[in-house]
Order: structure tokens, then sequence, then C-alpha cells
């Protein structure tokens, strides 16, 4: 929904900004200091004195500052504790020792908060019998250099009220002693107080710089507009121009925390109707609950059983005959139940599953081709995080679900492929998926294989390329001259053609004798170490043959994005997520790394929706809608519109013949069914078929798939630069793209 600011302008009216005060005189003084205070160190109950009136009282005499401070009438000293109340509660500061200057600071700025006024320490001098204290206004310290201005501007966007030039400077300050002997903390009347406040104005530090400051409409439109992607920099220069409270970023990160669908607070729920604190578990449990946009499923277990299905990530370095690793672990385990455990008291939180609604409109357009992995560091809990990624037509990431497990077992994926996708999904979307990539975990293999035959009938497994051979072989090669690393790479090449150009299980054959055979004569030859012809040799006999059922192209060619053979696409999708700013966090709870995700994922599918649209939408109707954005109602129509009558057109007038059609492989041998070609959130229906044989270009590198076509709303032109007259065509075997096969009616 668009952001609605005008009732801003008039709340701008009513918030008594800075700029309000800047008639009223910059010097000003503080008329009243209310402190507990004692006349004499023995004095049991304190006395409410004002500071203030009892300094312009007293009548300097020149022989006191020789007197011992036990015996001096012009001293005044703190109790040993000061209790100060706080709302409902109450704040005890203990005032027994030298380091007790942060309680000083506290208490003076409690008194000090009804003057609009606050107060730093700004320096410390130590003698024999005493430490000097001096505490100012934080105008009488100059910026540092990161807040030094720079040609006039300033260096960075800082929140310091720190002043520049030292004719600005505040001369307020109030003198604080500490006793050596008595360990106590007392004021001189004569130590040189000064309670006049210069060159700046009265309400400069009556502003904090925390959200909580914000009046509350200037908040939930700062959470709606974080909620709805917008740069935390604009956010910022719109709170700072209502309210002149210039807010450090990570004040903005704790509102995107706390902010849901224009909603403000109540999102996690701290407190159970008991009165006693939520576990995060339990805060996760109810935000999934009260969350519109998505749809969840969760594991739950007994407190005993759950010790037994969660598992700690963690290796411990202790000495001998300190801490027993096994009573440590399970400790941490302990600790581990009790956060995830839920309202009953009963159960814990062992695992949860979560999409958007957004999330399952694209796995239903694009269900093919999955890329699935697991990645560690995002929450405090030290749960796996569970990530499954799509990829468009236009070969762009989806992040589709997102799940935090209890381990790695097989139980765990068993439950995420049997329970969690056909929930989330819906079992007629998941019998779609044709390919699965992953990057050799044996768990997760097992268990989709075991489940592979009830829910997804089509589906093919297959292993990442890039993990099988650069992760397991390339960085592990014990190379040590130029010879060496020739024969790795030209090793690893081999390896990789497997993935890409075996189409035959002649071919496997050959070219699996032939590489043995090269391996064989390097051995000959002597140029190359024992060592790395040991470690090839092991390698390729005991890892890679074992796994070309899952690796080799021929297995794969009649799978819809058969040629892909990396997984790469779901590591830069985690990778991309702990890079951001405002992503999850090895110290964020559970719940507040769910939430990060969410609002990271579902701004993601957002603009990618919002990019579709754009690209669907004809250049007449954008230059008629130049100064106009585009409604909602628009916009869902356009994402369920269906194309029909112009995709058959296209395919006649722009491809190269009235035999040229555009195949997407069903999931039947019938020719008389429709298949979809998508492209974004765009669907064509293509009916008309008939006899066919596929034809691909041949280069001098090898056999290379024809590109897909790009769609438009507007012409439904394709774009095909690398499709060759029909006569410079070789035909051969069947080589499909990631999404779309060019297919032309050539007699046998």
């Amino acid at each position: 929904m668009p952001l609605d600011l005008q009732p801003l302008h008039a709340l701008r009216n009513d918030l008594q900004p800075l700029h309000a005060l800047r008639n009223e005189h910059c010097n000003w003084e503080v008329r009243s200091i209310i402190l507990q205070l004692s006349k004499t160190p023995q004095q049991t109950e304190p006395e409410s004195i004002d500071l203030v009136s009892k300094v312009k009282s007293h009548v300097i005499v020149p022989s006191e500052r020789f007197q011992p401070a036990e015996d001096k009438d012009h001293i005044l000293w703190f109790p040993p504790t000061v209790t100060i109340a706080n709302g409902r509660s109450s704040i005890n500061y203990h005032l027994n020792d030298a380091n007790g200057s942060s309680s000083i600071k506290k208490l003076l700025n409690h008194a000090l908060k009804q003057c609009s006024c606050s107060v730093i320490q700004l320096r410390k001098n130590k003698t024999k019998n005493n430490t000097r204290f001096t505490f100012s206004c934080p105008r009488a310290k100059r910026a540092g250099q990161k807040d030094a201005p720079l040609d006039g501007k300033p260096q960075r966007d800082s929140t310091t009220a720190r002043v520049h030039d030292i004719g600005d400077l505040c001369r307020f300050q109030i003198i604080v002693h500490f006793h050596h002997h008595t360990k106590r903390w007392y004021l001189r009347l004569d130590a040189g107080h000064n309670f006049l406040h210069a060159n700046h104005h009265k309400g400069l530090h009556q502003i904090r710089k925390s959200r909580h400051d914000l009046p509350l409409q200037v908040l939930e439109t700062a959470s709606n507009m974080l909620d709805h992607g917008t740069p935390t920099t604009h956010v910022r220069a719109l709170t700072q121009t209502l309210t002149d409270v210039n807010l450090p970023t990570k004040a903005f990160t704790r509102i995107l925390e706390e902010s849901l669908h224009n909603g403000l607070g109540g999102i996690f729920t701290p407190f159970n109707p008991h009165g006693e604190r939520n576990t995060p578990g339990q805060m996760l449990l109810d935000w999934l609950r009260f969350h519109p946009d998505l749809d969840f499923v969760i594991y739950t277990a007994t407190l005993d059983d759950s010790m037994h299905r969660l598992r700690l990530r963690k290796k411990t370095k202790t000495k001998d005959g300190l801490i027993d690793p096994a009573k440590y672990h399970t400790q941490r385990l302990q600790a581990l139940v009790e956060g995830l455990t839920l309202d009953t008291g009963r159960e814990a939180l062992i695992a949860v599953s979560f999409v958007s609604k957004k999330q399952r409109r694209f796995f239903e357009m694009f269900p093919e081709c999955l890329g699935m992995d697991v990645t560690h560091g995002t929450n405090a809990e030290k749960r796996p995080l569970f990530r499954l990624v799509g990829r468009t037509a236009s070969n762009e990431n989806i992040p589709l679900m997102t799940a935090y497990l209890p381990s790695l077992c097989e139980w765990v994926f068993h439950w995420l492929f049997d329970d969690a996708m056909p929930t989330l999904f819906g079992k007629e979307n998941v019998a779609k998926l044709r390919l699965m990539m992953t990057d050799e975990d044996l768990q997760c293999m097992a268990a989709f294989n075991a489940i592979i035959k009830v829910y997804y009938p089509y589906a093919q497994i297959r292993l990442c390329k890039w993990h099988k051979v650069n992760r397991n072989y390339s960085i592990r090669a014990p190379t040590k001259t130029e010879v060496d690393l020739q024969f790795a790479n030209r090793i690893r090449d081999w390896c990789y053609s497997f993935t890409s150009s075996i189409e035959s299980a002649k071919e496997e054959k050959d070219s699996w004798n032939a590489l043995l055979t090269f391996v064989d004569n390097m051995d000959k030859e002597g140029n190359v170490t024992k060592d790395l012809i040991r470690f090839t040799r092991k390698y390729l006999t005991t890892f890679f043959n074992k796994s070309m059922e899952y690796l080799s192209f021929r297995h794969y060619m009649a799978v819809p994005n058969g040629d892909r053979a990396d997984n790469c696409f779901v590591e830069s999708d985690n990778s991309s997520i702990k890079r951001l700013d405002q992503g999850p966090k090895p110290s964020n709870k559970i719940h507040v790394s769910a939430l990060k995700l969410a609002q990271r994922d579902i701004a993601y599918v957002n603009n990618l929706t919002v990019k579709s649209i754009k690209c669907s939408v004809s250049t007449s109707t954008r230059s008629q809608q130049t100064n106009t954005s585009v409604q909602d109602a628009n916009l869902q129509e356009l994402t369920t519109h269906i194309i029909k009558s112009k995709a058959s057109l296209a395919v006649e007038q722009h491809c190269l013949g009235s035999n040229c059609y555009i195949y997407y492989p069903g999931l039947s041998n019938s020719k008389e069914q429709t298949f979809y070609v998508r492209e974004n959130l765009i669907r064509a229906s293509v009916t008309r078929f008939t006899s066919w044989r596929p034809v691909v270009p041949r280069t001098r590198y090898g056999f290379r798939a024809v590109r897909q076509p790009s769609f438009n709303n507007d012409s439904l032109s394709f774009n095909t630069p690398e499709l060759l007259p029909l006569q410079s065509l070789h035909l051969t075997k069947a080589r499909f793209s990631p999404v779309l096969v060019v297919f032309f009616n050539v007699p046998a």
C-alpha cells in the first residue's frame, strides 16, 4: 500500500522540535539540583539538599581549605548506597569505591533530568588523599576527528552533541571528590561549580538519541517504510525532518526488527498471561501465528525427547581435569531446550519451516529445478538453517523456504521432504519437481531417495560439480610444482566434462578409460610428483567414480534444467543474507533471526515481482504512465493473467517458420497436452503440436543449447540471437536449455 504522509505534516506542528526553541537565549542557568546528601560521614539518613542554593549561599573562608575533609562544614557527603525510584521498581547505586564514577554520573543526570540537561565525565585528577572528578555538559568537549567537519561538510552523519569550535564550548560543570581513607564520595561547596549553560539552547539535551523518544505516529510510519524495503537513509532523513531527532543506524535496525505490516509492538510477546517471560521458541511460534502472510509447519517433542534429538555443532578445547566435555555439552543442551520450551512447559520447539504466499506462488510457477543447502551462524541457539532456492526463467534466484533444524540427521531431512514441503507447497506442486541440486550431504540424499516415489515421482537428485570436484580435489591436491598445478587443473577440467558433455554410456566409458590412461602416462613420465598421482588415483576411483550416476550429464539429458550441474546459486543466496547489515547474526535469538530472514525474503520477492511486471508492461503503456504509479489492483491482475492467443501468434510470426514450436516437457508421453512457457510472472499457453525433432547449434567448442527466448507482454517477440538458420543447424540428440527448448519439424 502507498504510504500516507499527510497526517505527518500536521503532526510536525505539535512536536515542539528544536527549531521552535531557536528564539530563546543561548545562555541559561540551572536553578535547582536536588541530591540525597549528608552533612557528616557518620550521618545514616541522607537529606534532600538543593546543591545550587547551598553553593550560592556559602561564604568561602580561605582557612577551610587546609582543614581535614572530615571536619569541614562546607562538604556534603554521598551516602554509601542511594536508592532511586524508577517507575514501579527502584535502582540501588553503590558508592563505596573509586569505580563509582558512573553511578555518580547517573545520579547527577537523574537530578538534572527536570532541568533539560545532562552531564558527562570530562576529566579525572588524582592526588594523595582524594580524586577529583569533573562532570560537565556534553558540549564542554570538542568533537573528535571522525566527527569534525571537512571542508565545511560533516565527514560522516554523526549524532554527537559535541561542538567543533572552541568558542562554542559550554562551561557548566559539577566537581565531585572521592576520599581515599574513608572510601566515600563528597561535594565541596567551594570547588568551583558552574551552573550556567552557554552557547546552546535549553532543549538540546531533552531530545535523546533513542527510538523510544519518537512520537508513535512517526515510529509507525518509519516501521511501515522499512517493512516495504525503503532504504534506511531515507527513513532516517524523514524522521529527522519531522522531529529533529537524528537516530543512529542501530536504532532503525531495532525498528525493523519490531516492525510487521504496519504493526508496532506486540509482534513478539515477551511475557505470557501468567507474567512469566517467554522463551525465544515461544516468541517465534507466537510471531508465526500472528503473521498474516506466513504459513508454517513445526515439529515439537517432549523435554526428555528433545535432549536426544537436538545436536550441538561445537568443538571445545579445555585443559585436562578442569571441565568434563560430556557434562559441558549436557549443560549446553539443557540450556538450549529451556530456550525452546513452549508455554505448556512439557514440549519444546524442535524444528520449524515457513514460507510466504508469494514464495508459494513462485514455487507453483518454477517447480522444476530446486537447490537446497544448510548454513550455520545465523542464530544464538546454533540451529542449522535450511534454505530452499529456485530459479526463474531469467536465471534469478528465488528464496522459497526457510527452516530451522535440530540437527543434520536423516530423520530431520525426512521430515522436511515428507511433511514440511508437501504441506506448505501442496502435493500436486511438489510432484512437478524434476531436478534437486545438493552438495552431497549423505543424510539428505538418503532421506530424499527414500521418499522420492511418494511425493516426487519425476524428480532426480544431482550433485553439485563444484563441491564434488573443486572442494574435494582442487583445493586438497598436494601440488608442489608448476607441472603439478597444470596436471591438477587438467584433471579438474576433465572431471567437469563428465557433467556437461557426456551423452551416452559409451562416451562415459571411453572418457573414463582415457582419463585413467592419462594419469598412468603422467606417472610414467615422472614429471608429476608421486604424492599427487597417488592422491588423484584415490580420488577418481574412490570418490568420483562412485558418484558418477549423480554427476554424468547423460542421466539428465531429458530433464528440464538438466544442463545445470552446480548448486552455487544456493550458496550465493546464503552468503547474501550474511552480508546484509540487517541480516541475521550469530548473536540473534532464533525469533529475531527468523524475523530478519522473513523480512529479507519478502522484500526480495516483492522486488522480483515488481521487476517482472515492469518488464511485462508494454512500451506504449509505460509512456502513458510516465508520471503515474501502477496501482495494486493492476499489479495483482498482471501477476495472475494468462496469455493464450498472443503466445500462439508470436510463435508463428517471430520464429523461423510455422513449424517452430516452444516445447516444455510434461509429465506424460502424450503429445496432446498444454505446455506452459514461463517468463517471470507471465504464463503463455501453447497447445499446437506436430511431429518434431530437436536441434541445437554446433560450435567448435562442442554442443551448446539454444538460449531461451525473452517474452514481452506488448509484442511477445522472441530474442534469440544464437538461433541460426535451419540449413546451418546440425541435427543431434535432445539437449535441453534451462527452461525452454526450440524444436523444428524436420523430416527424419
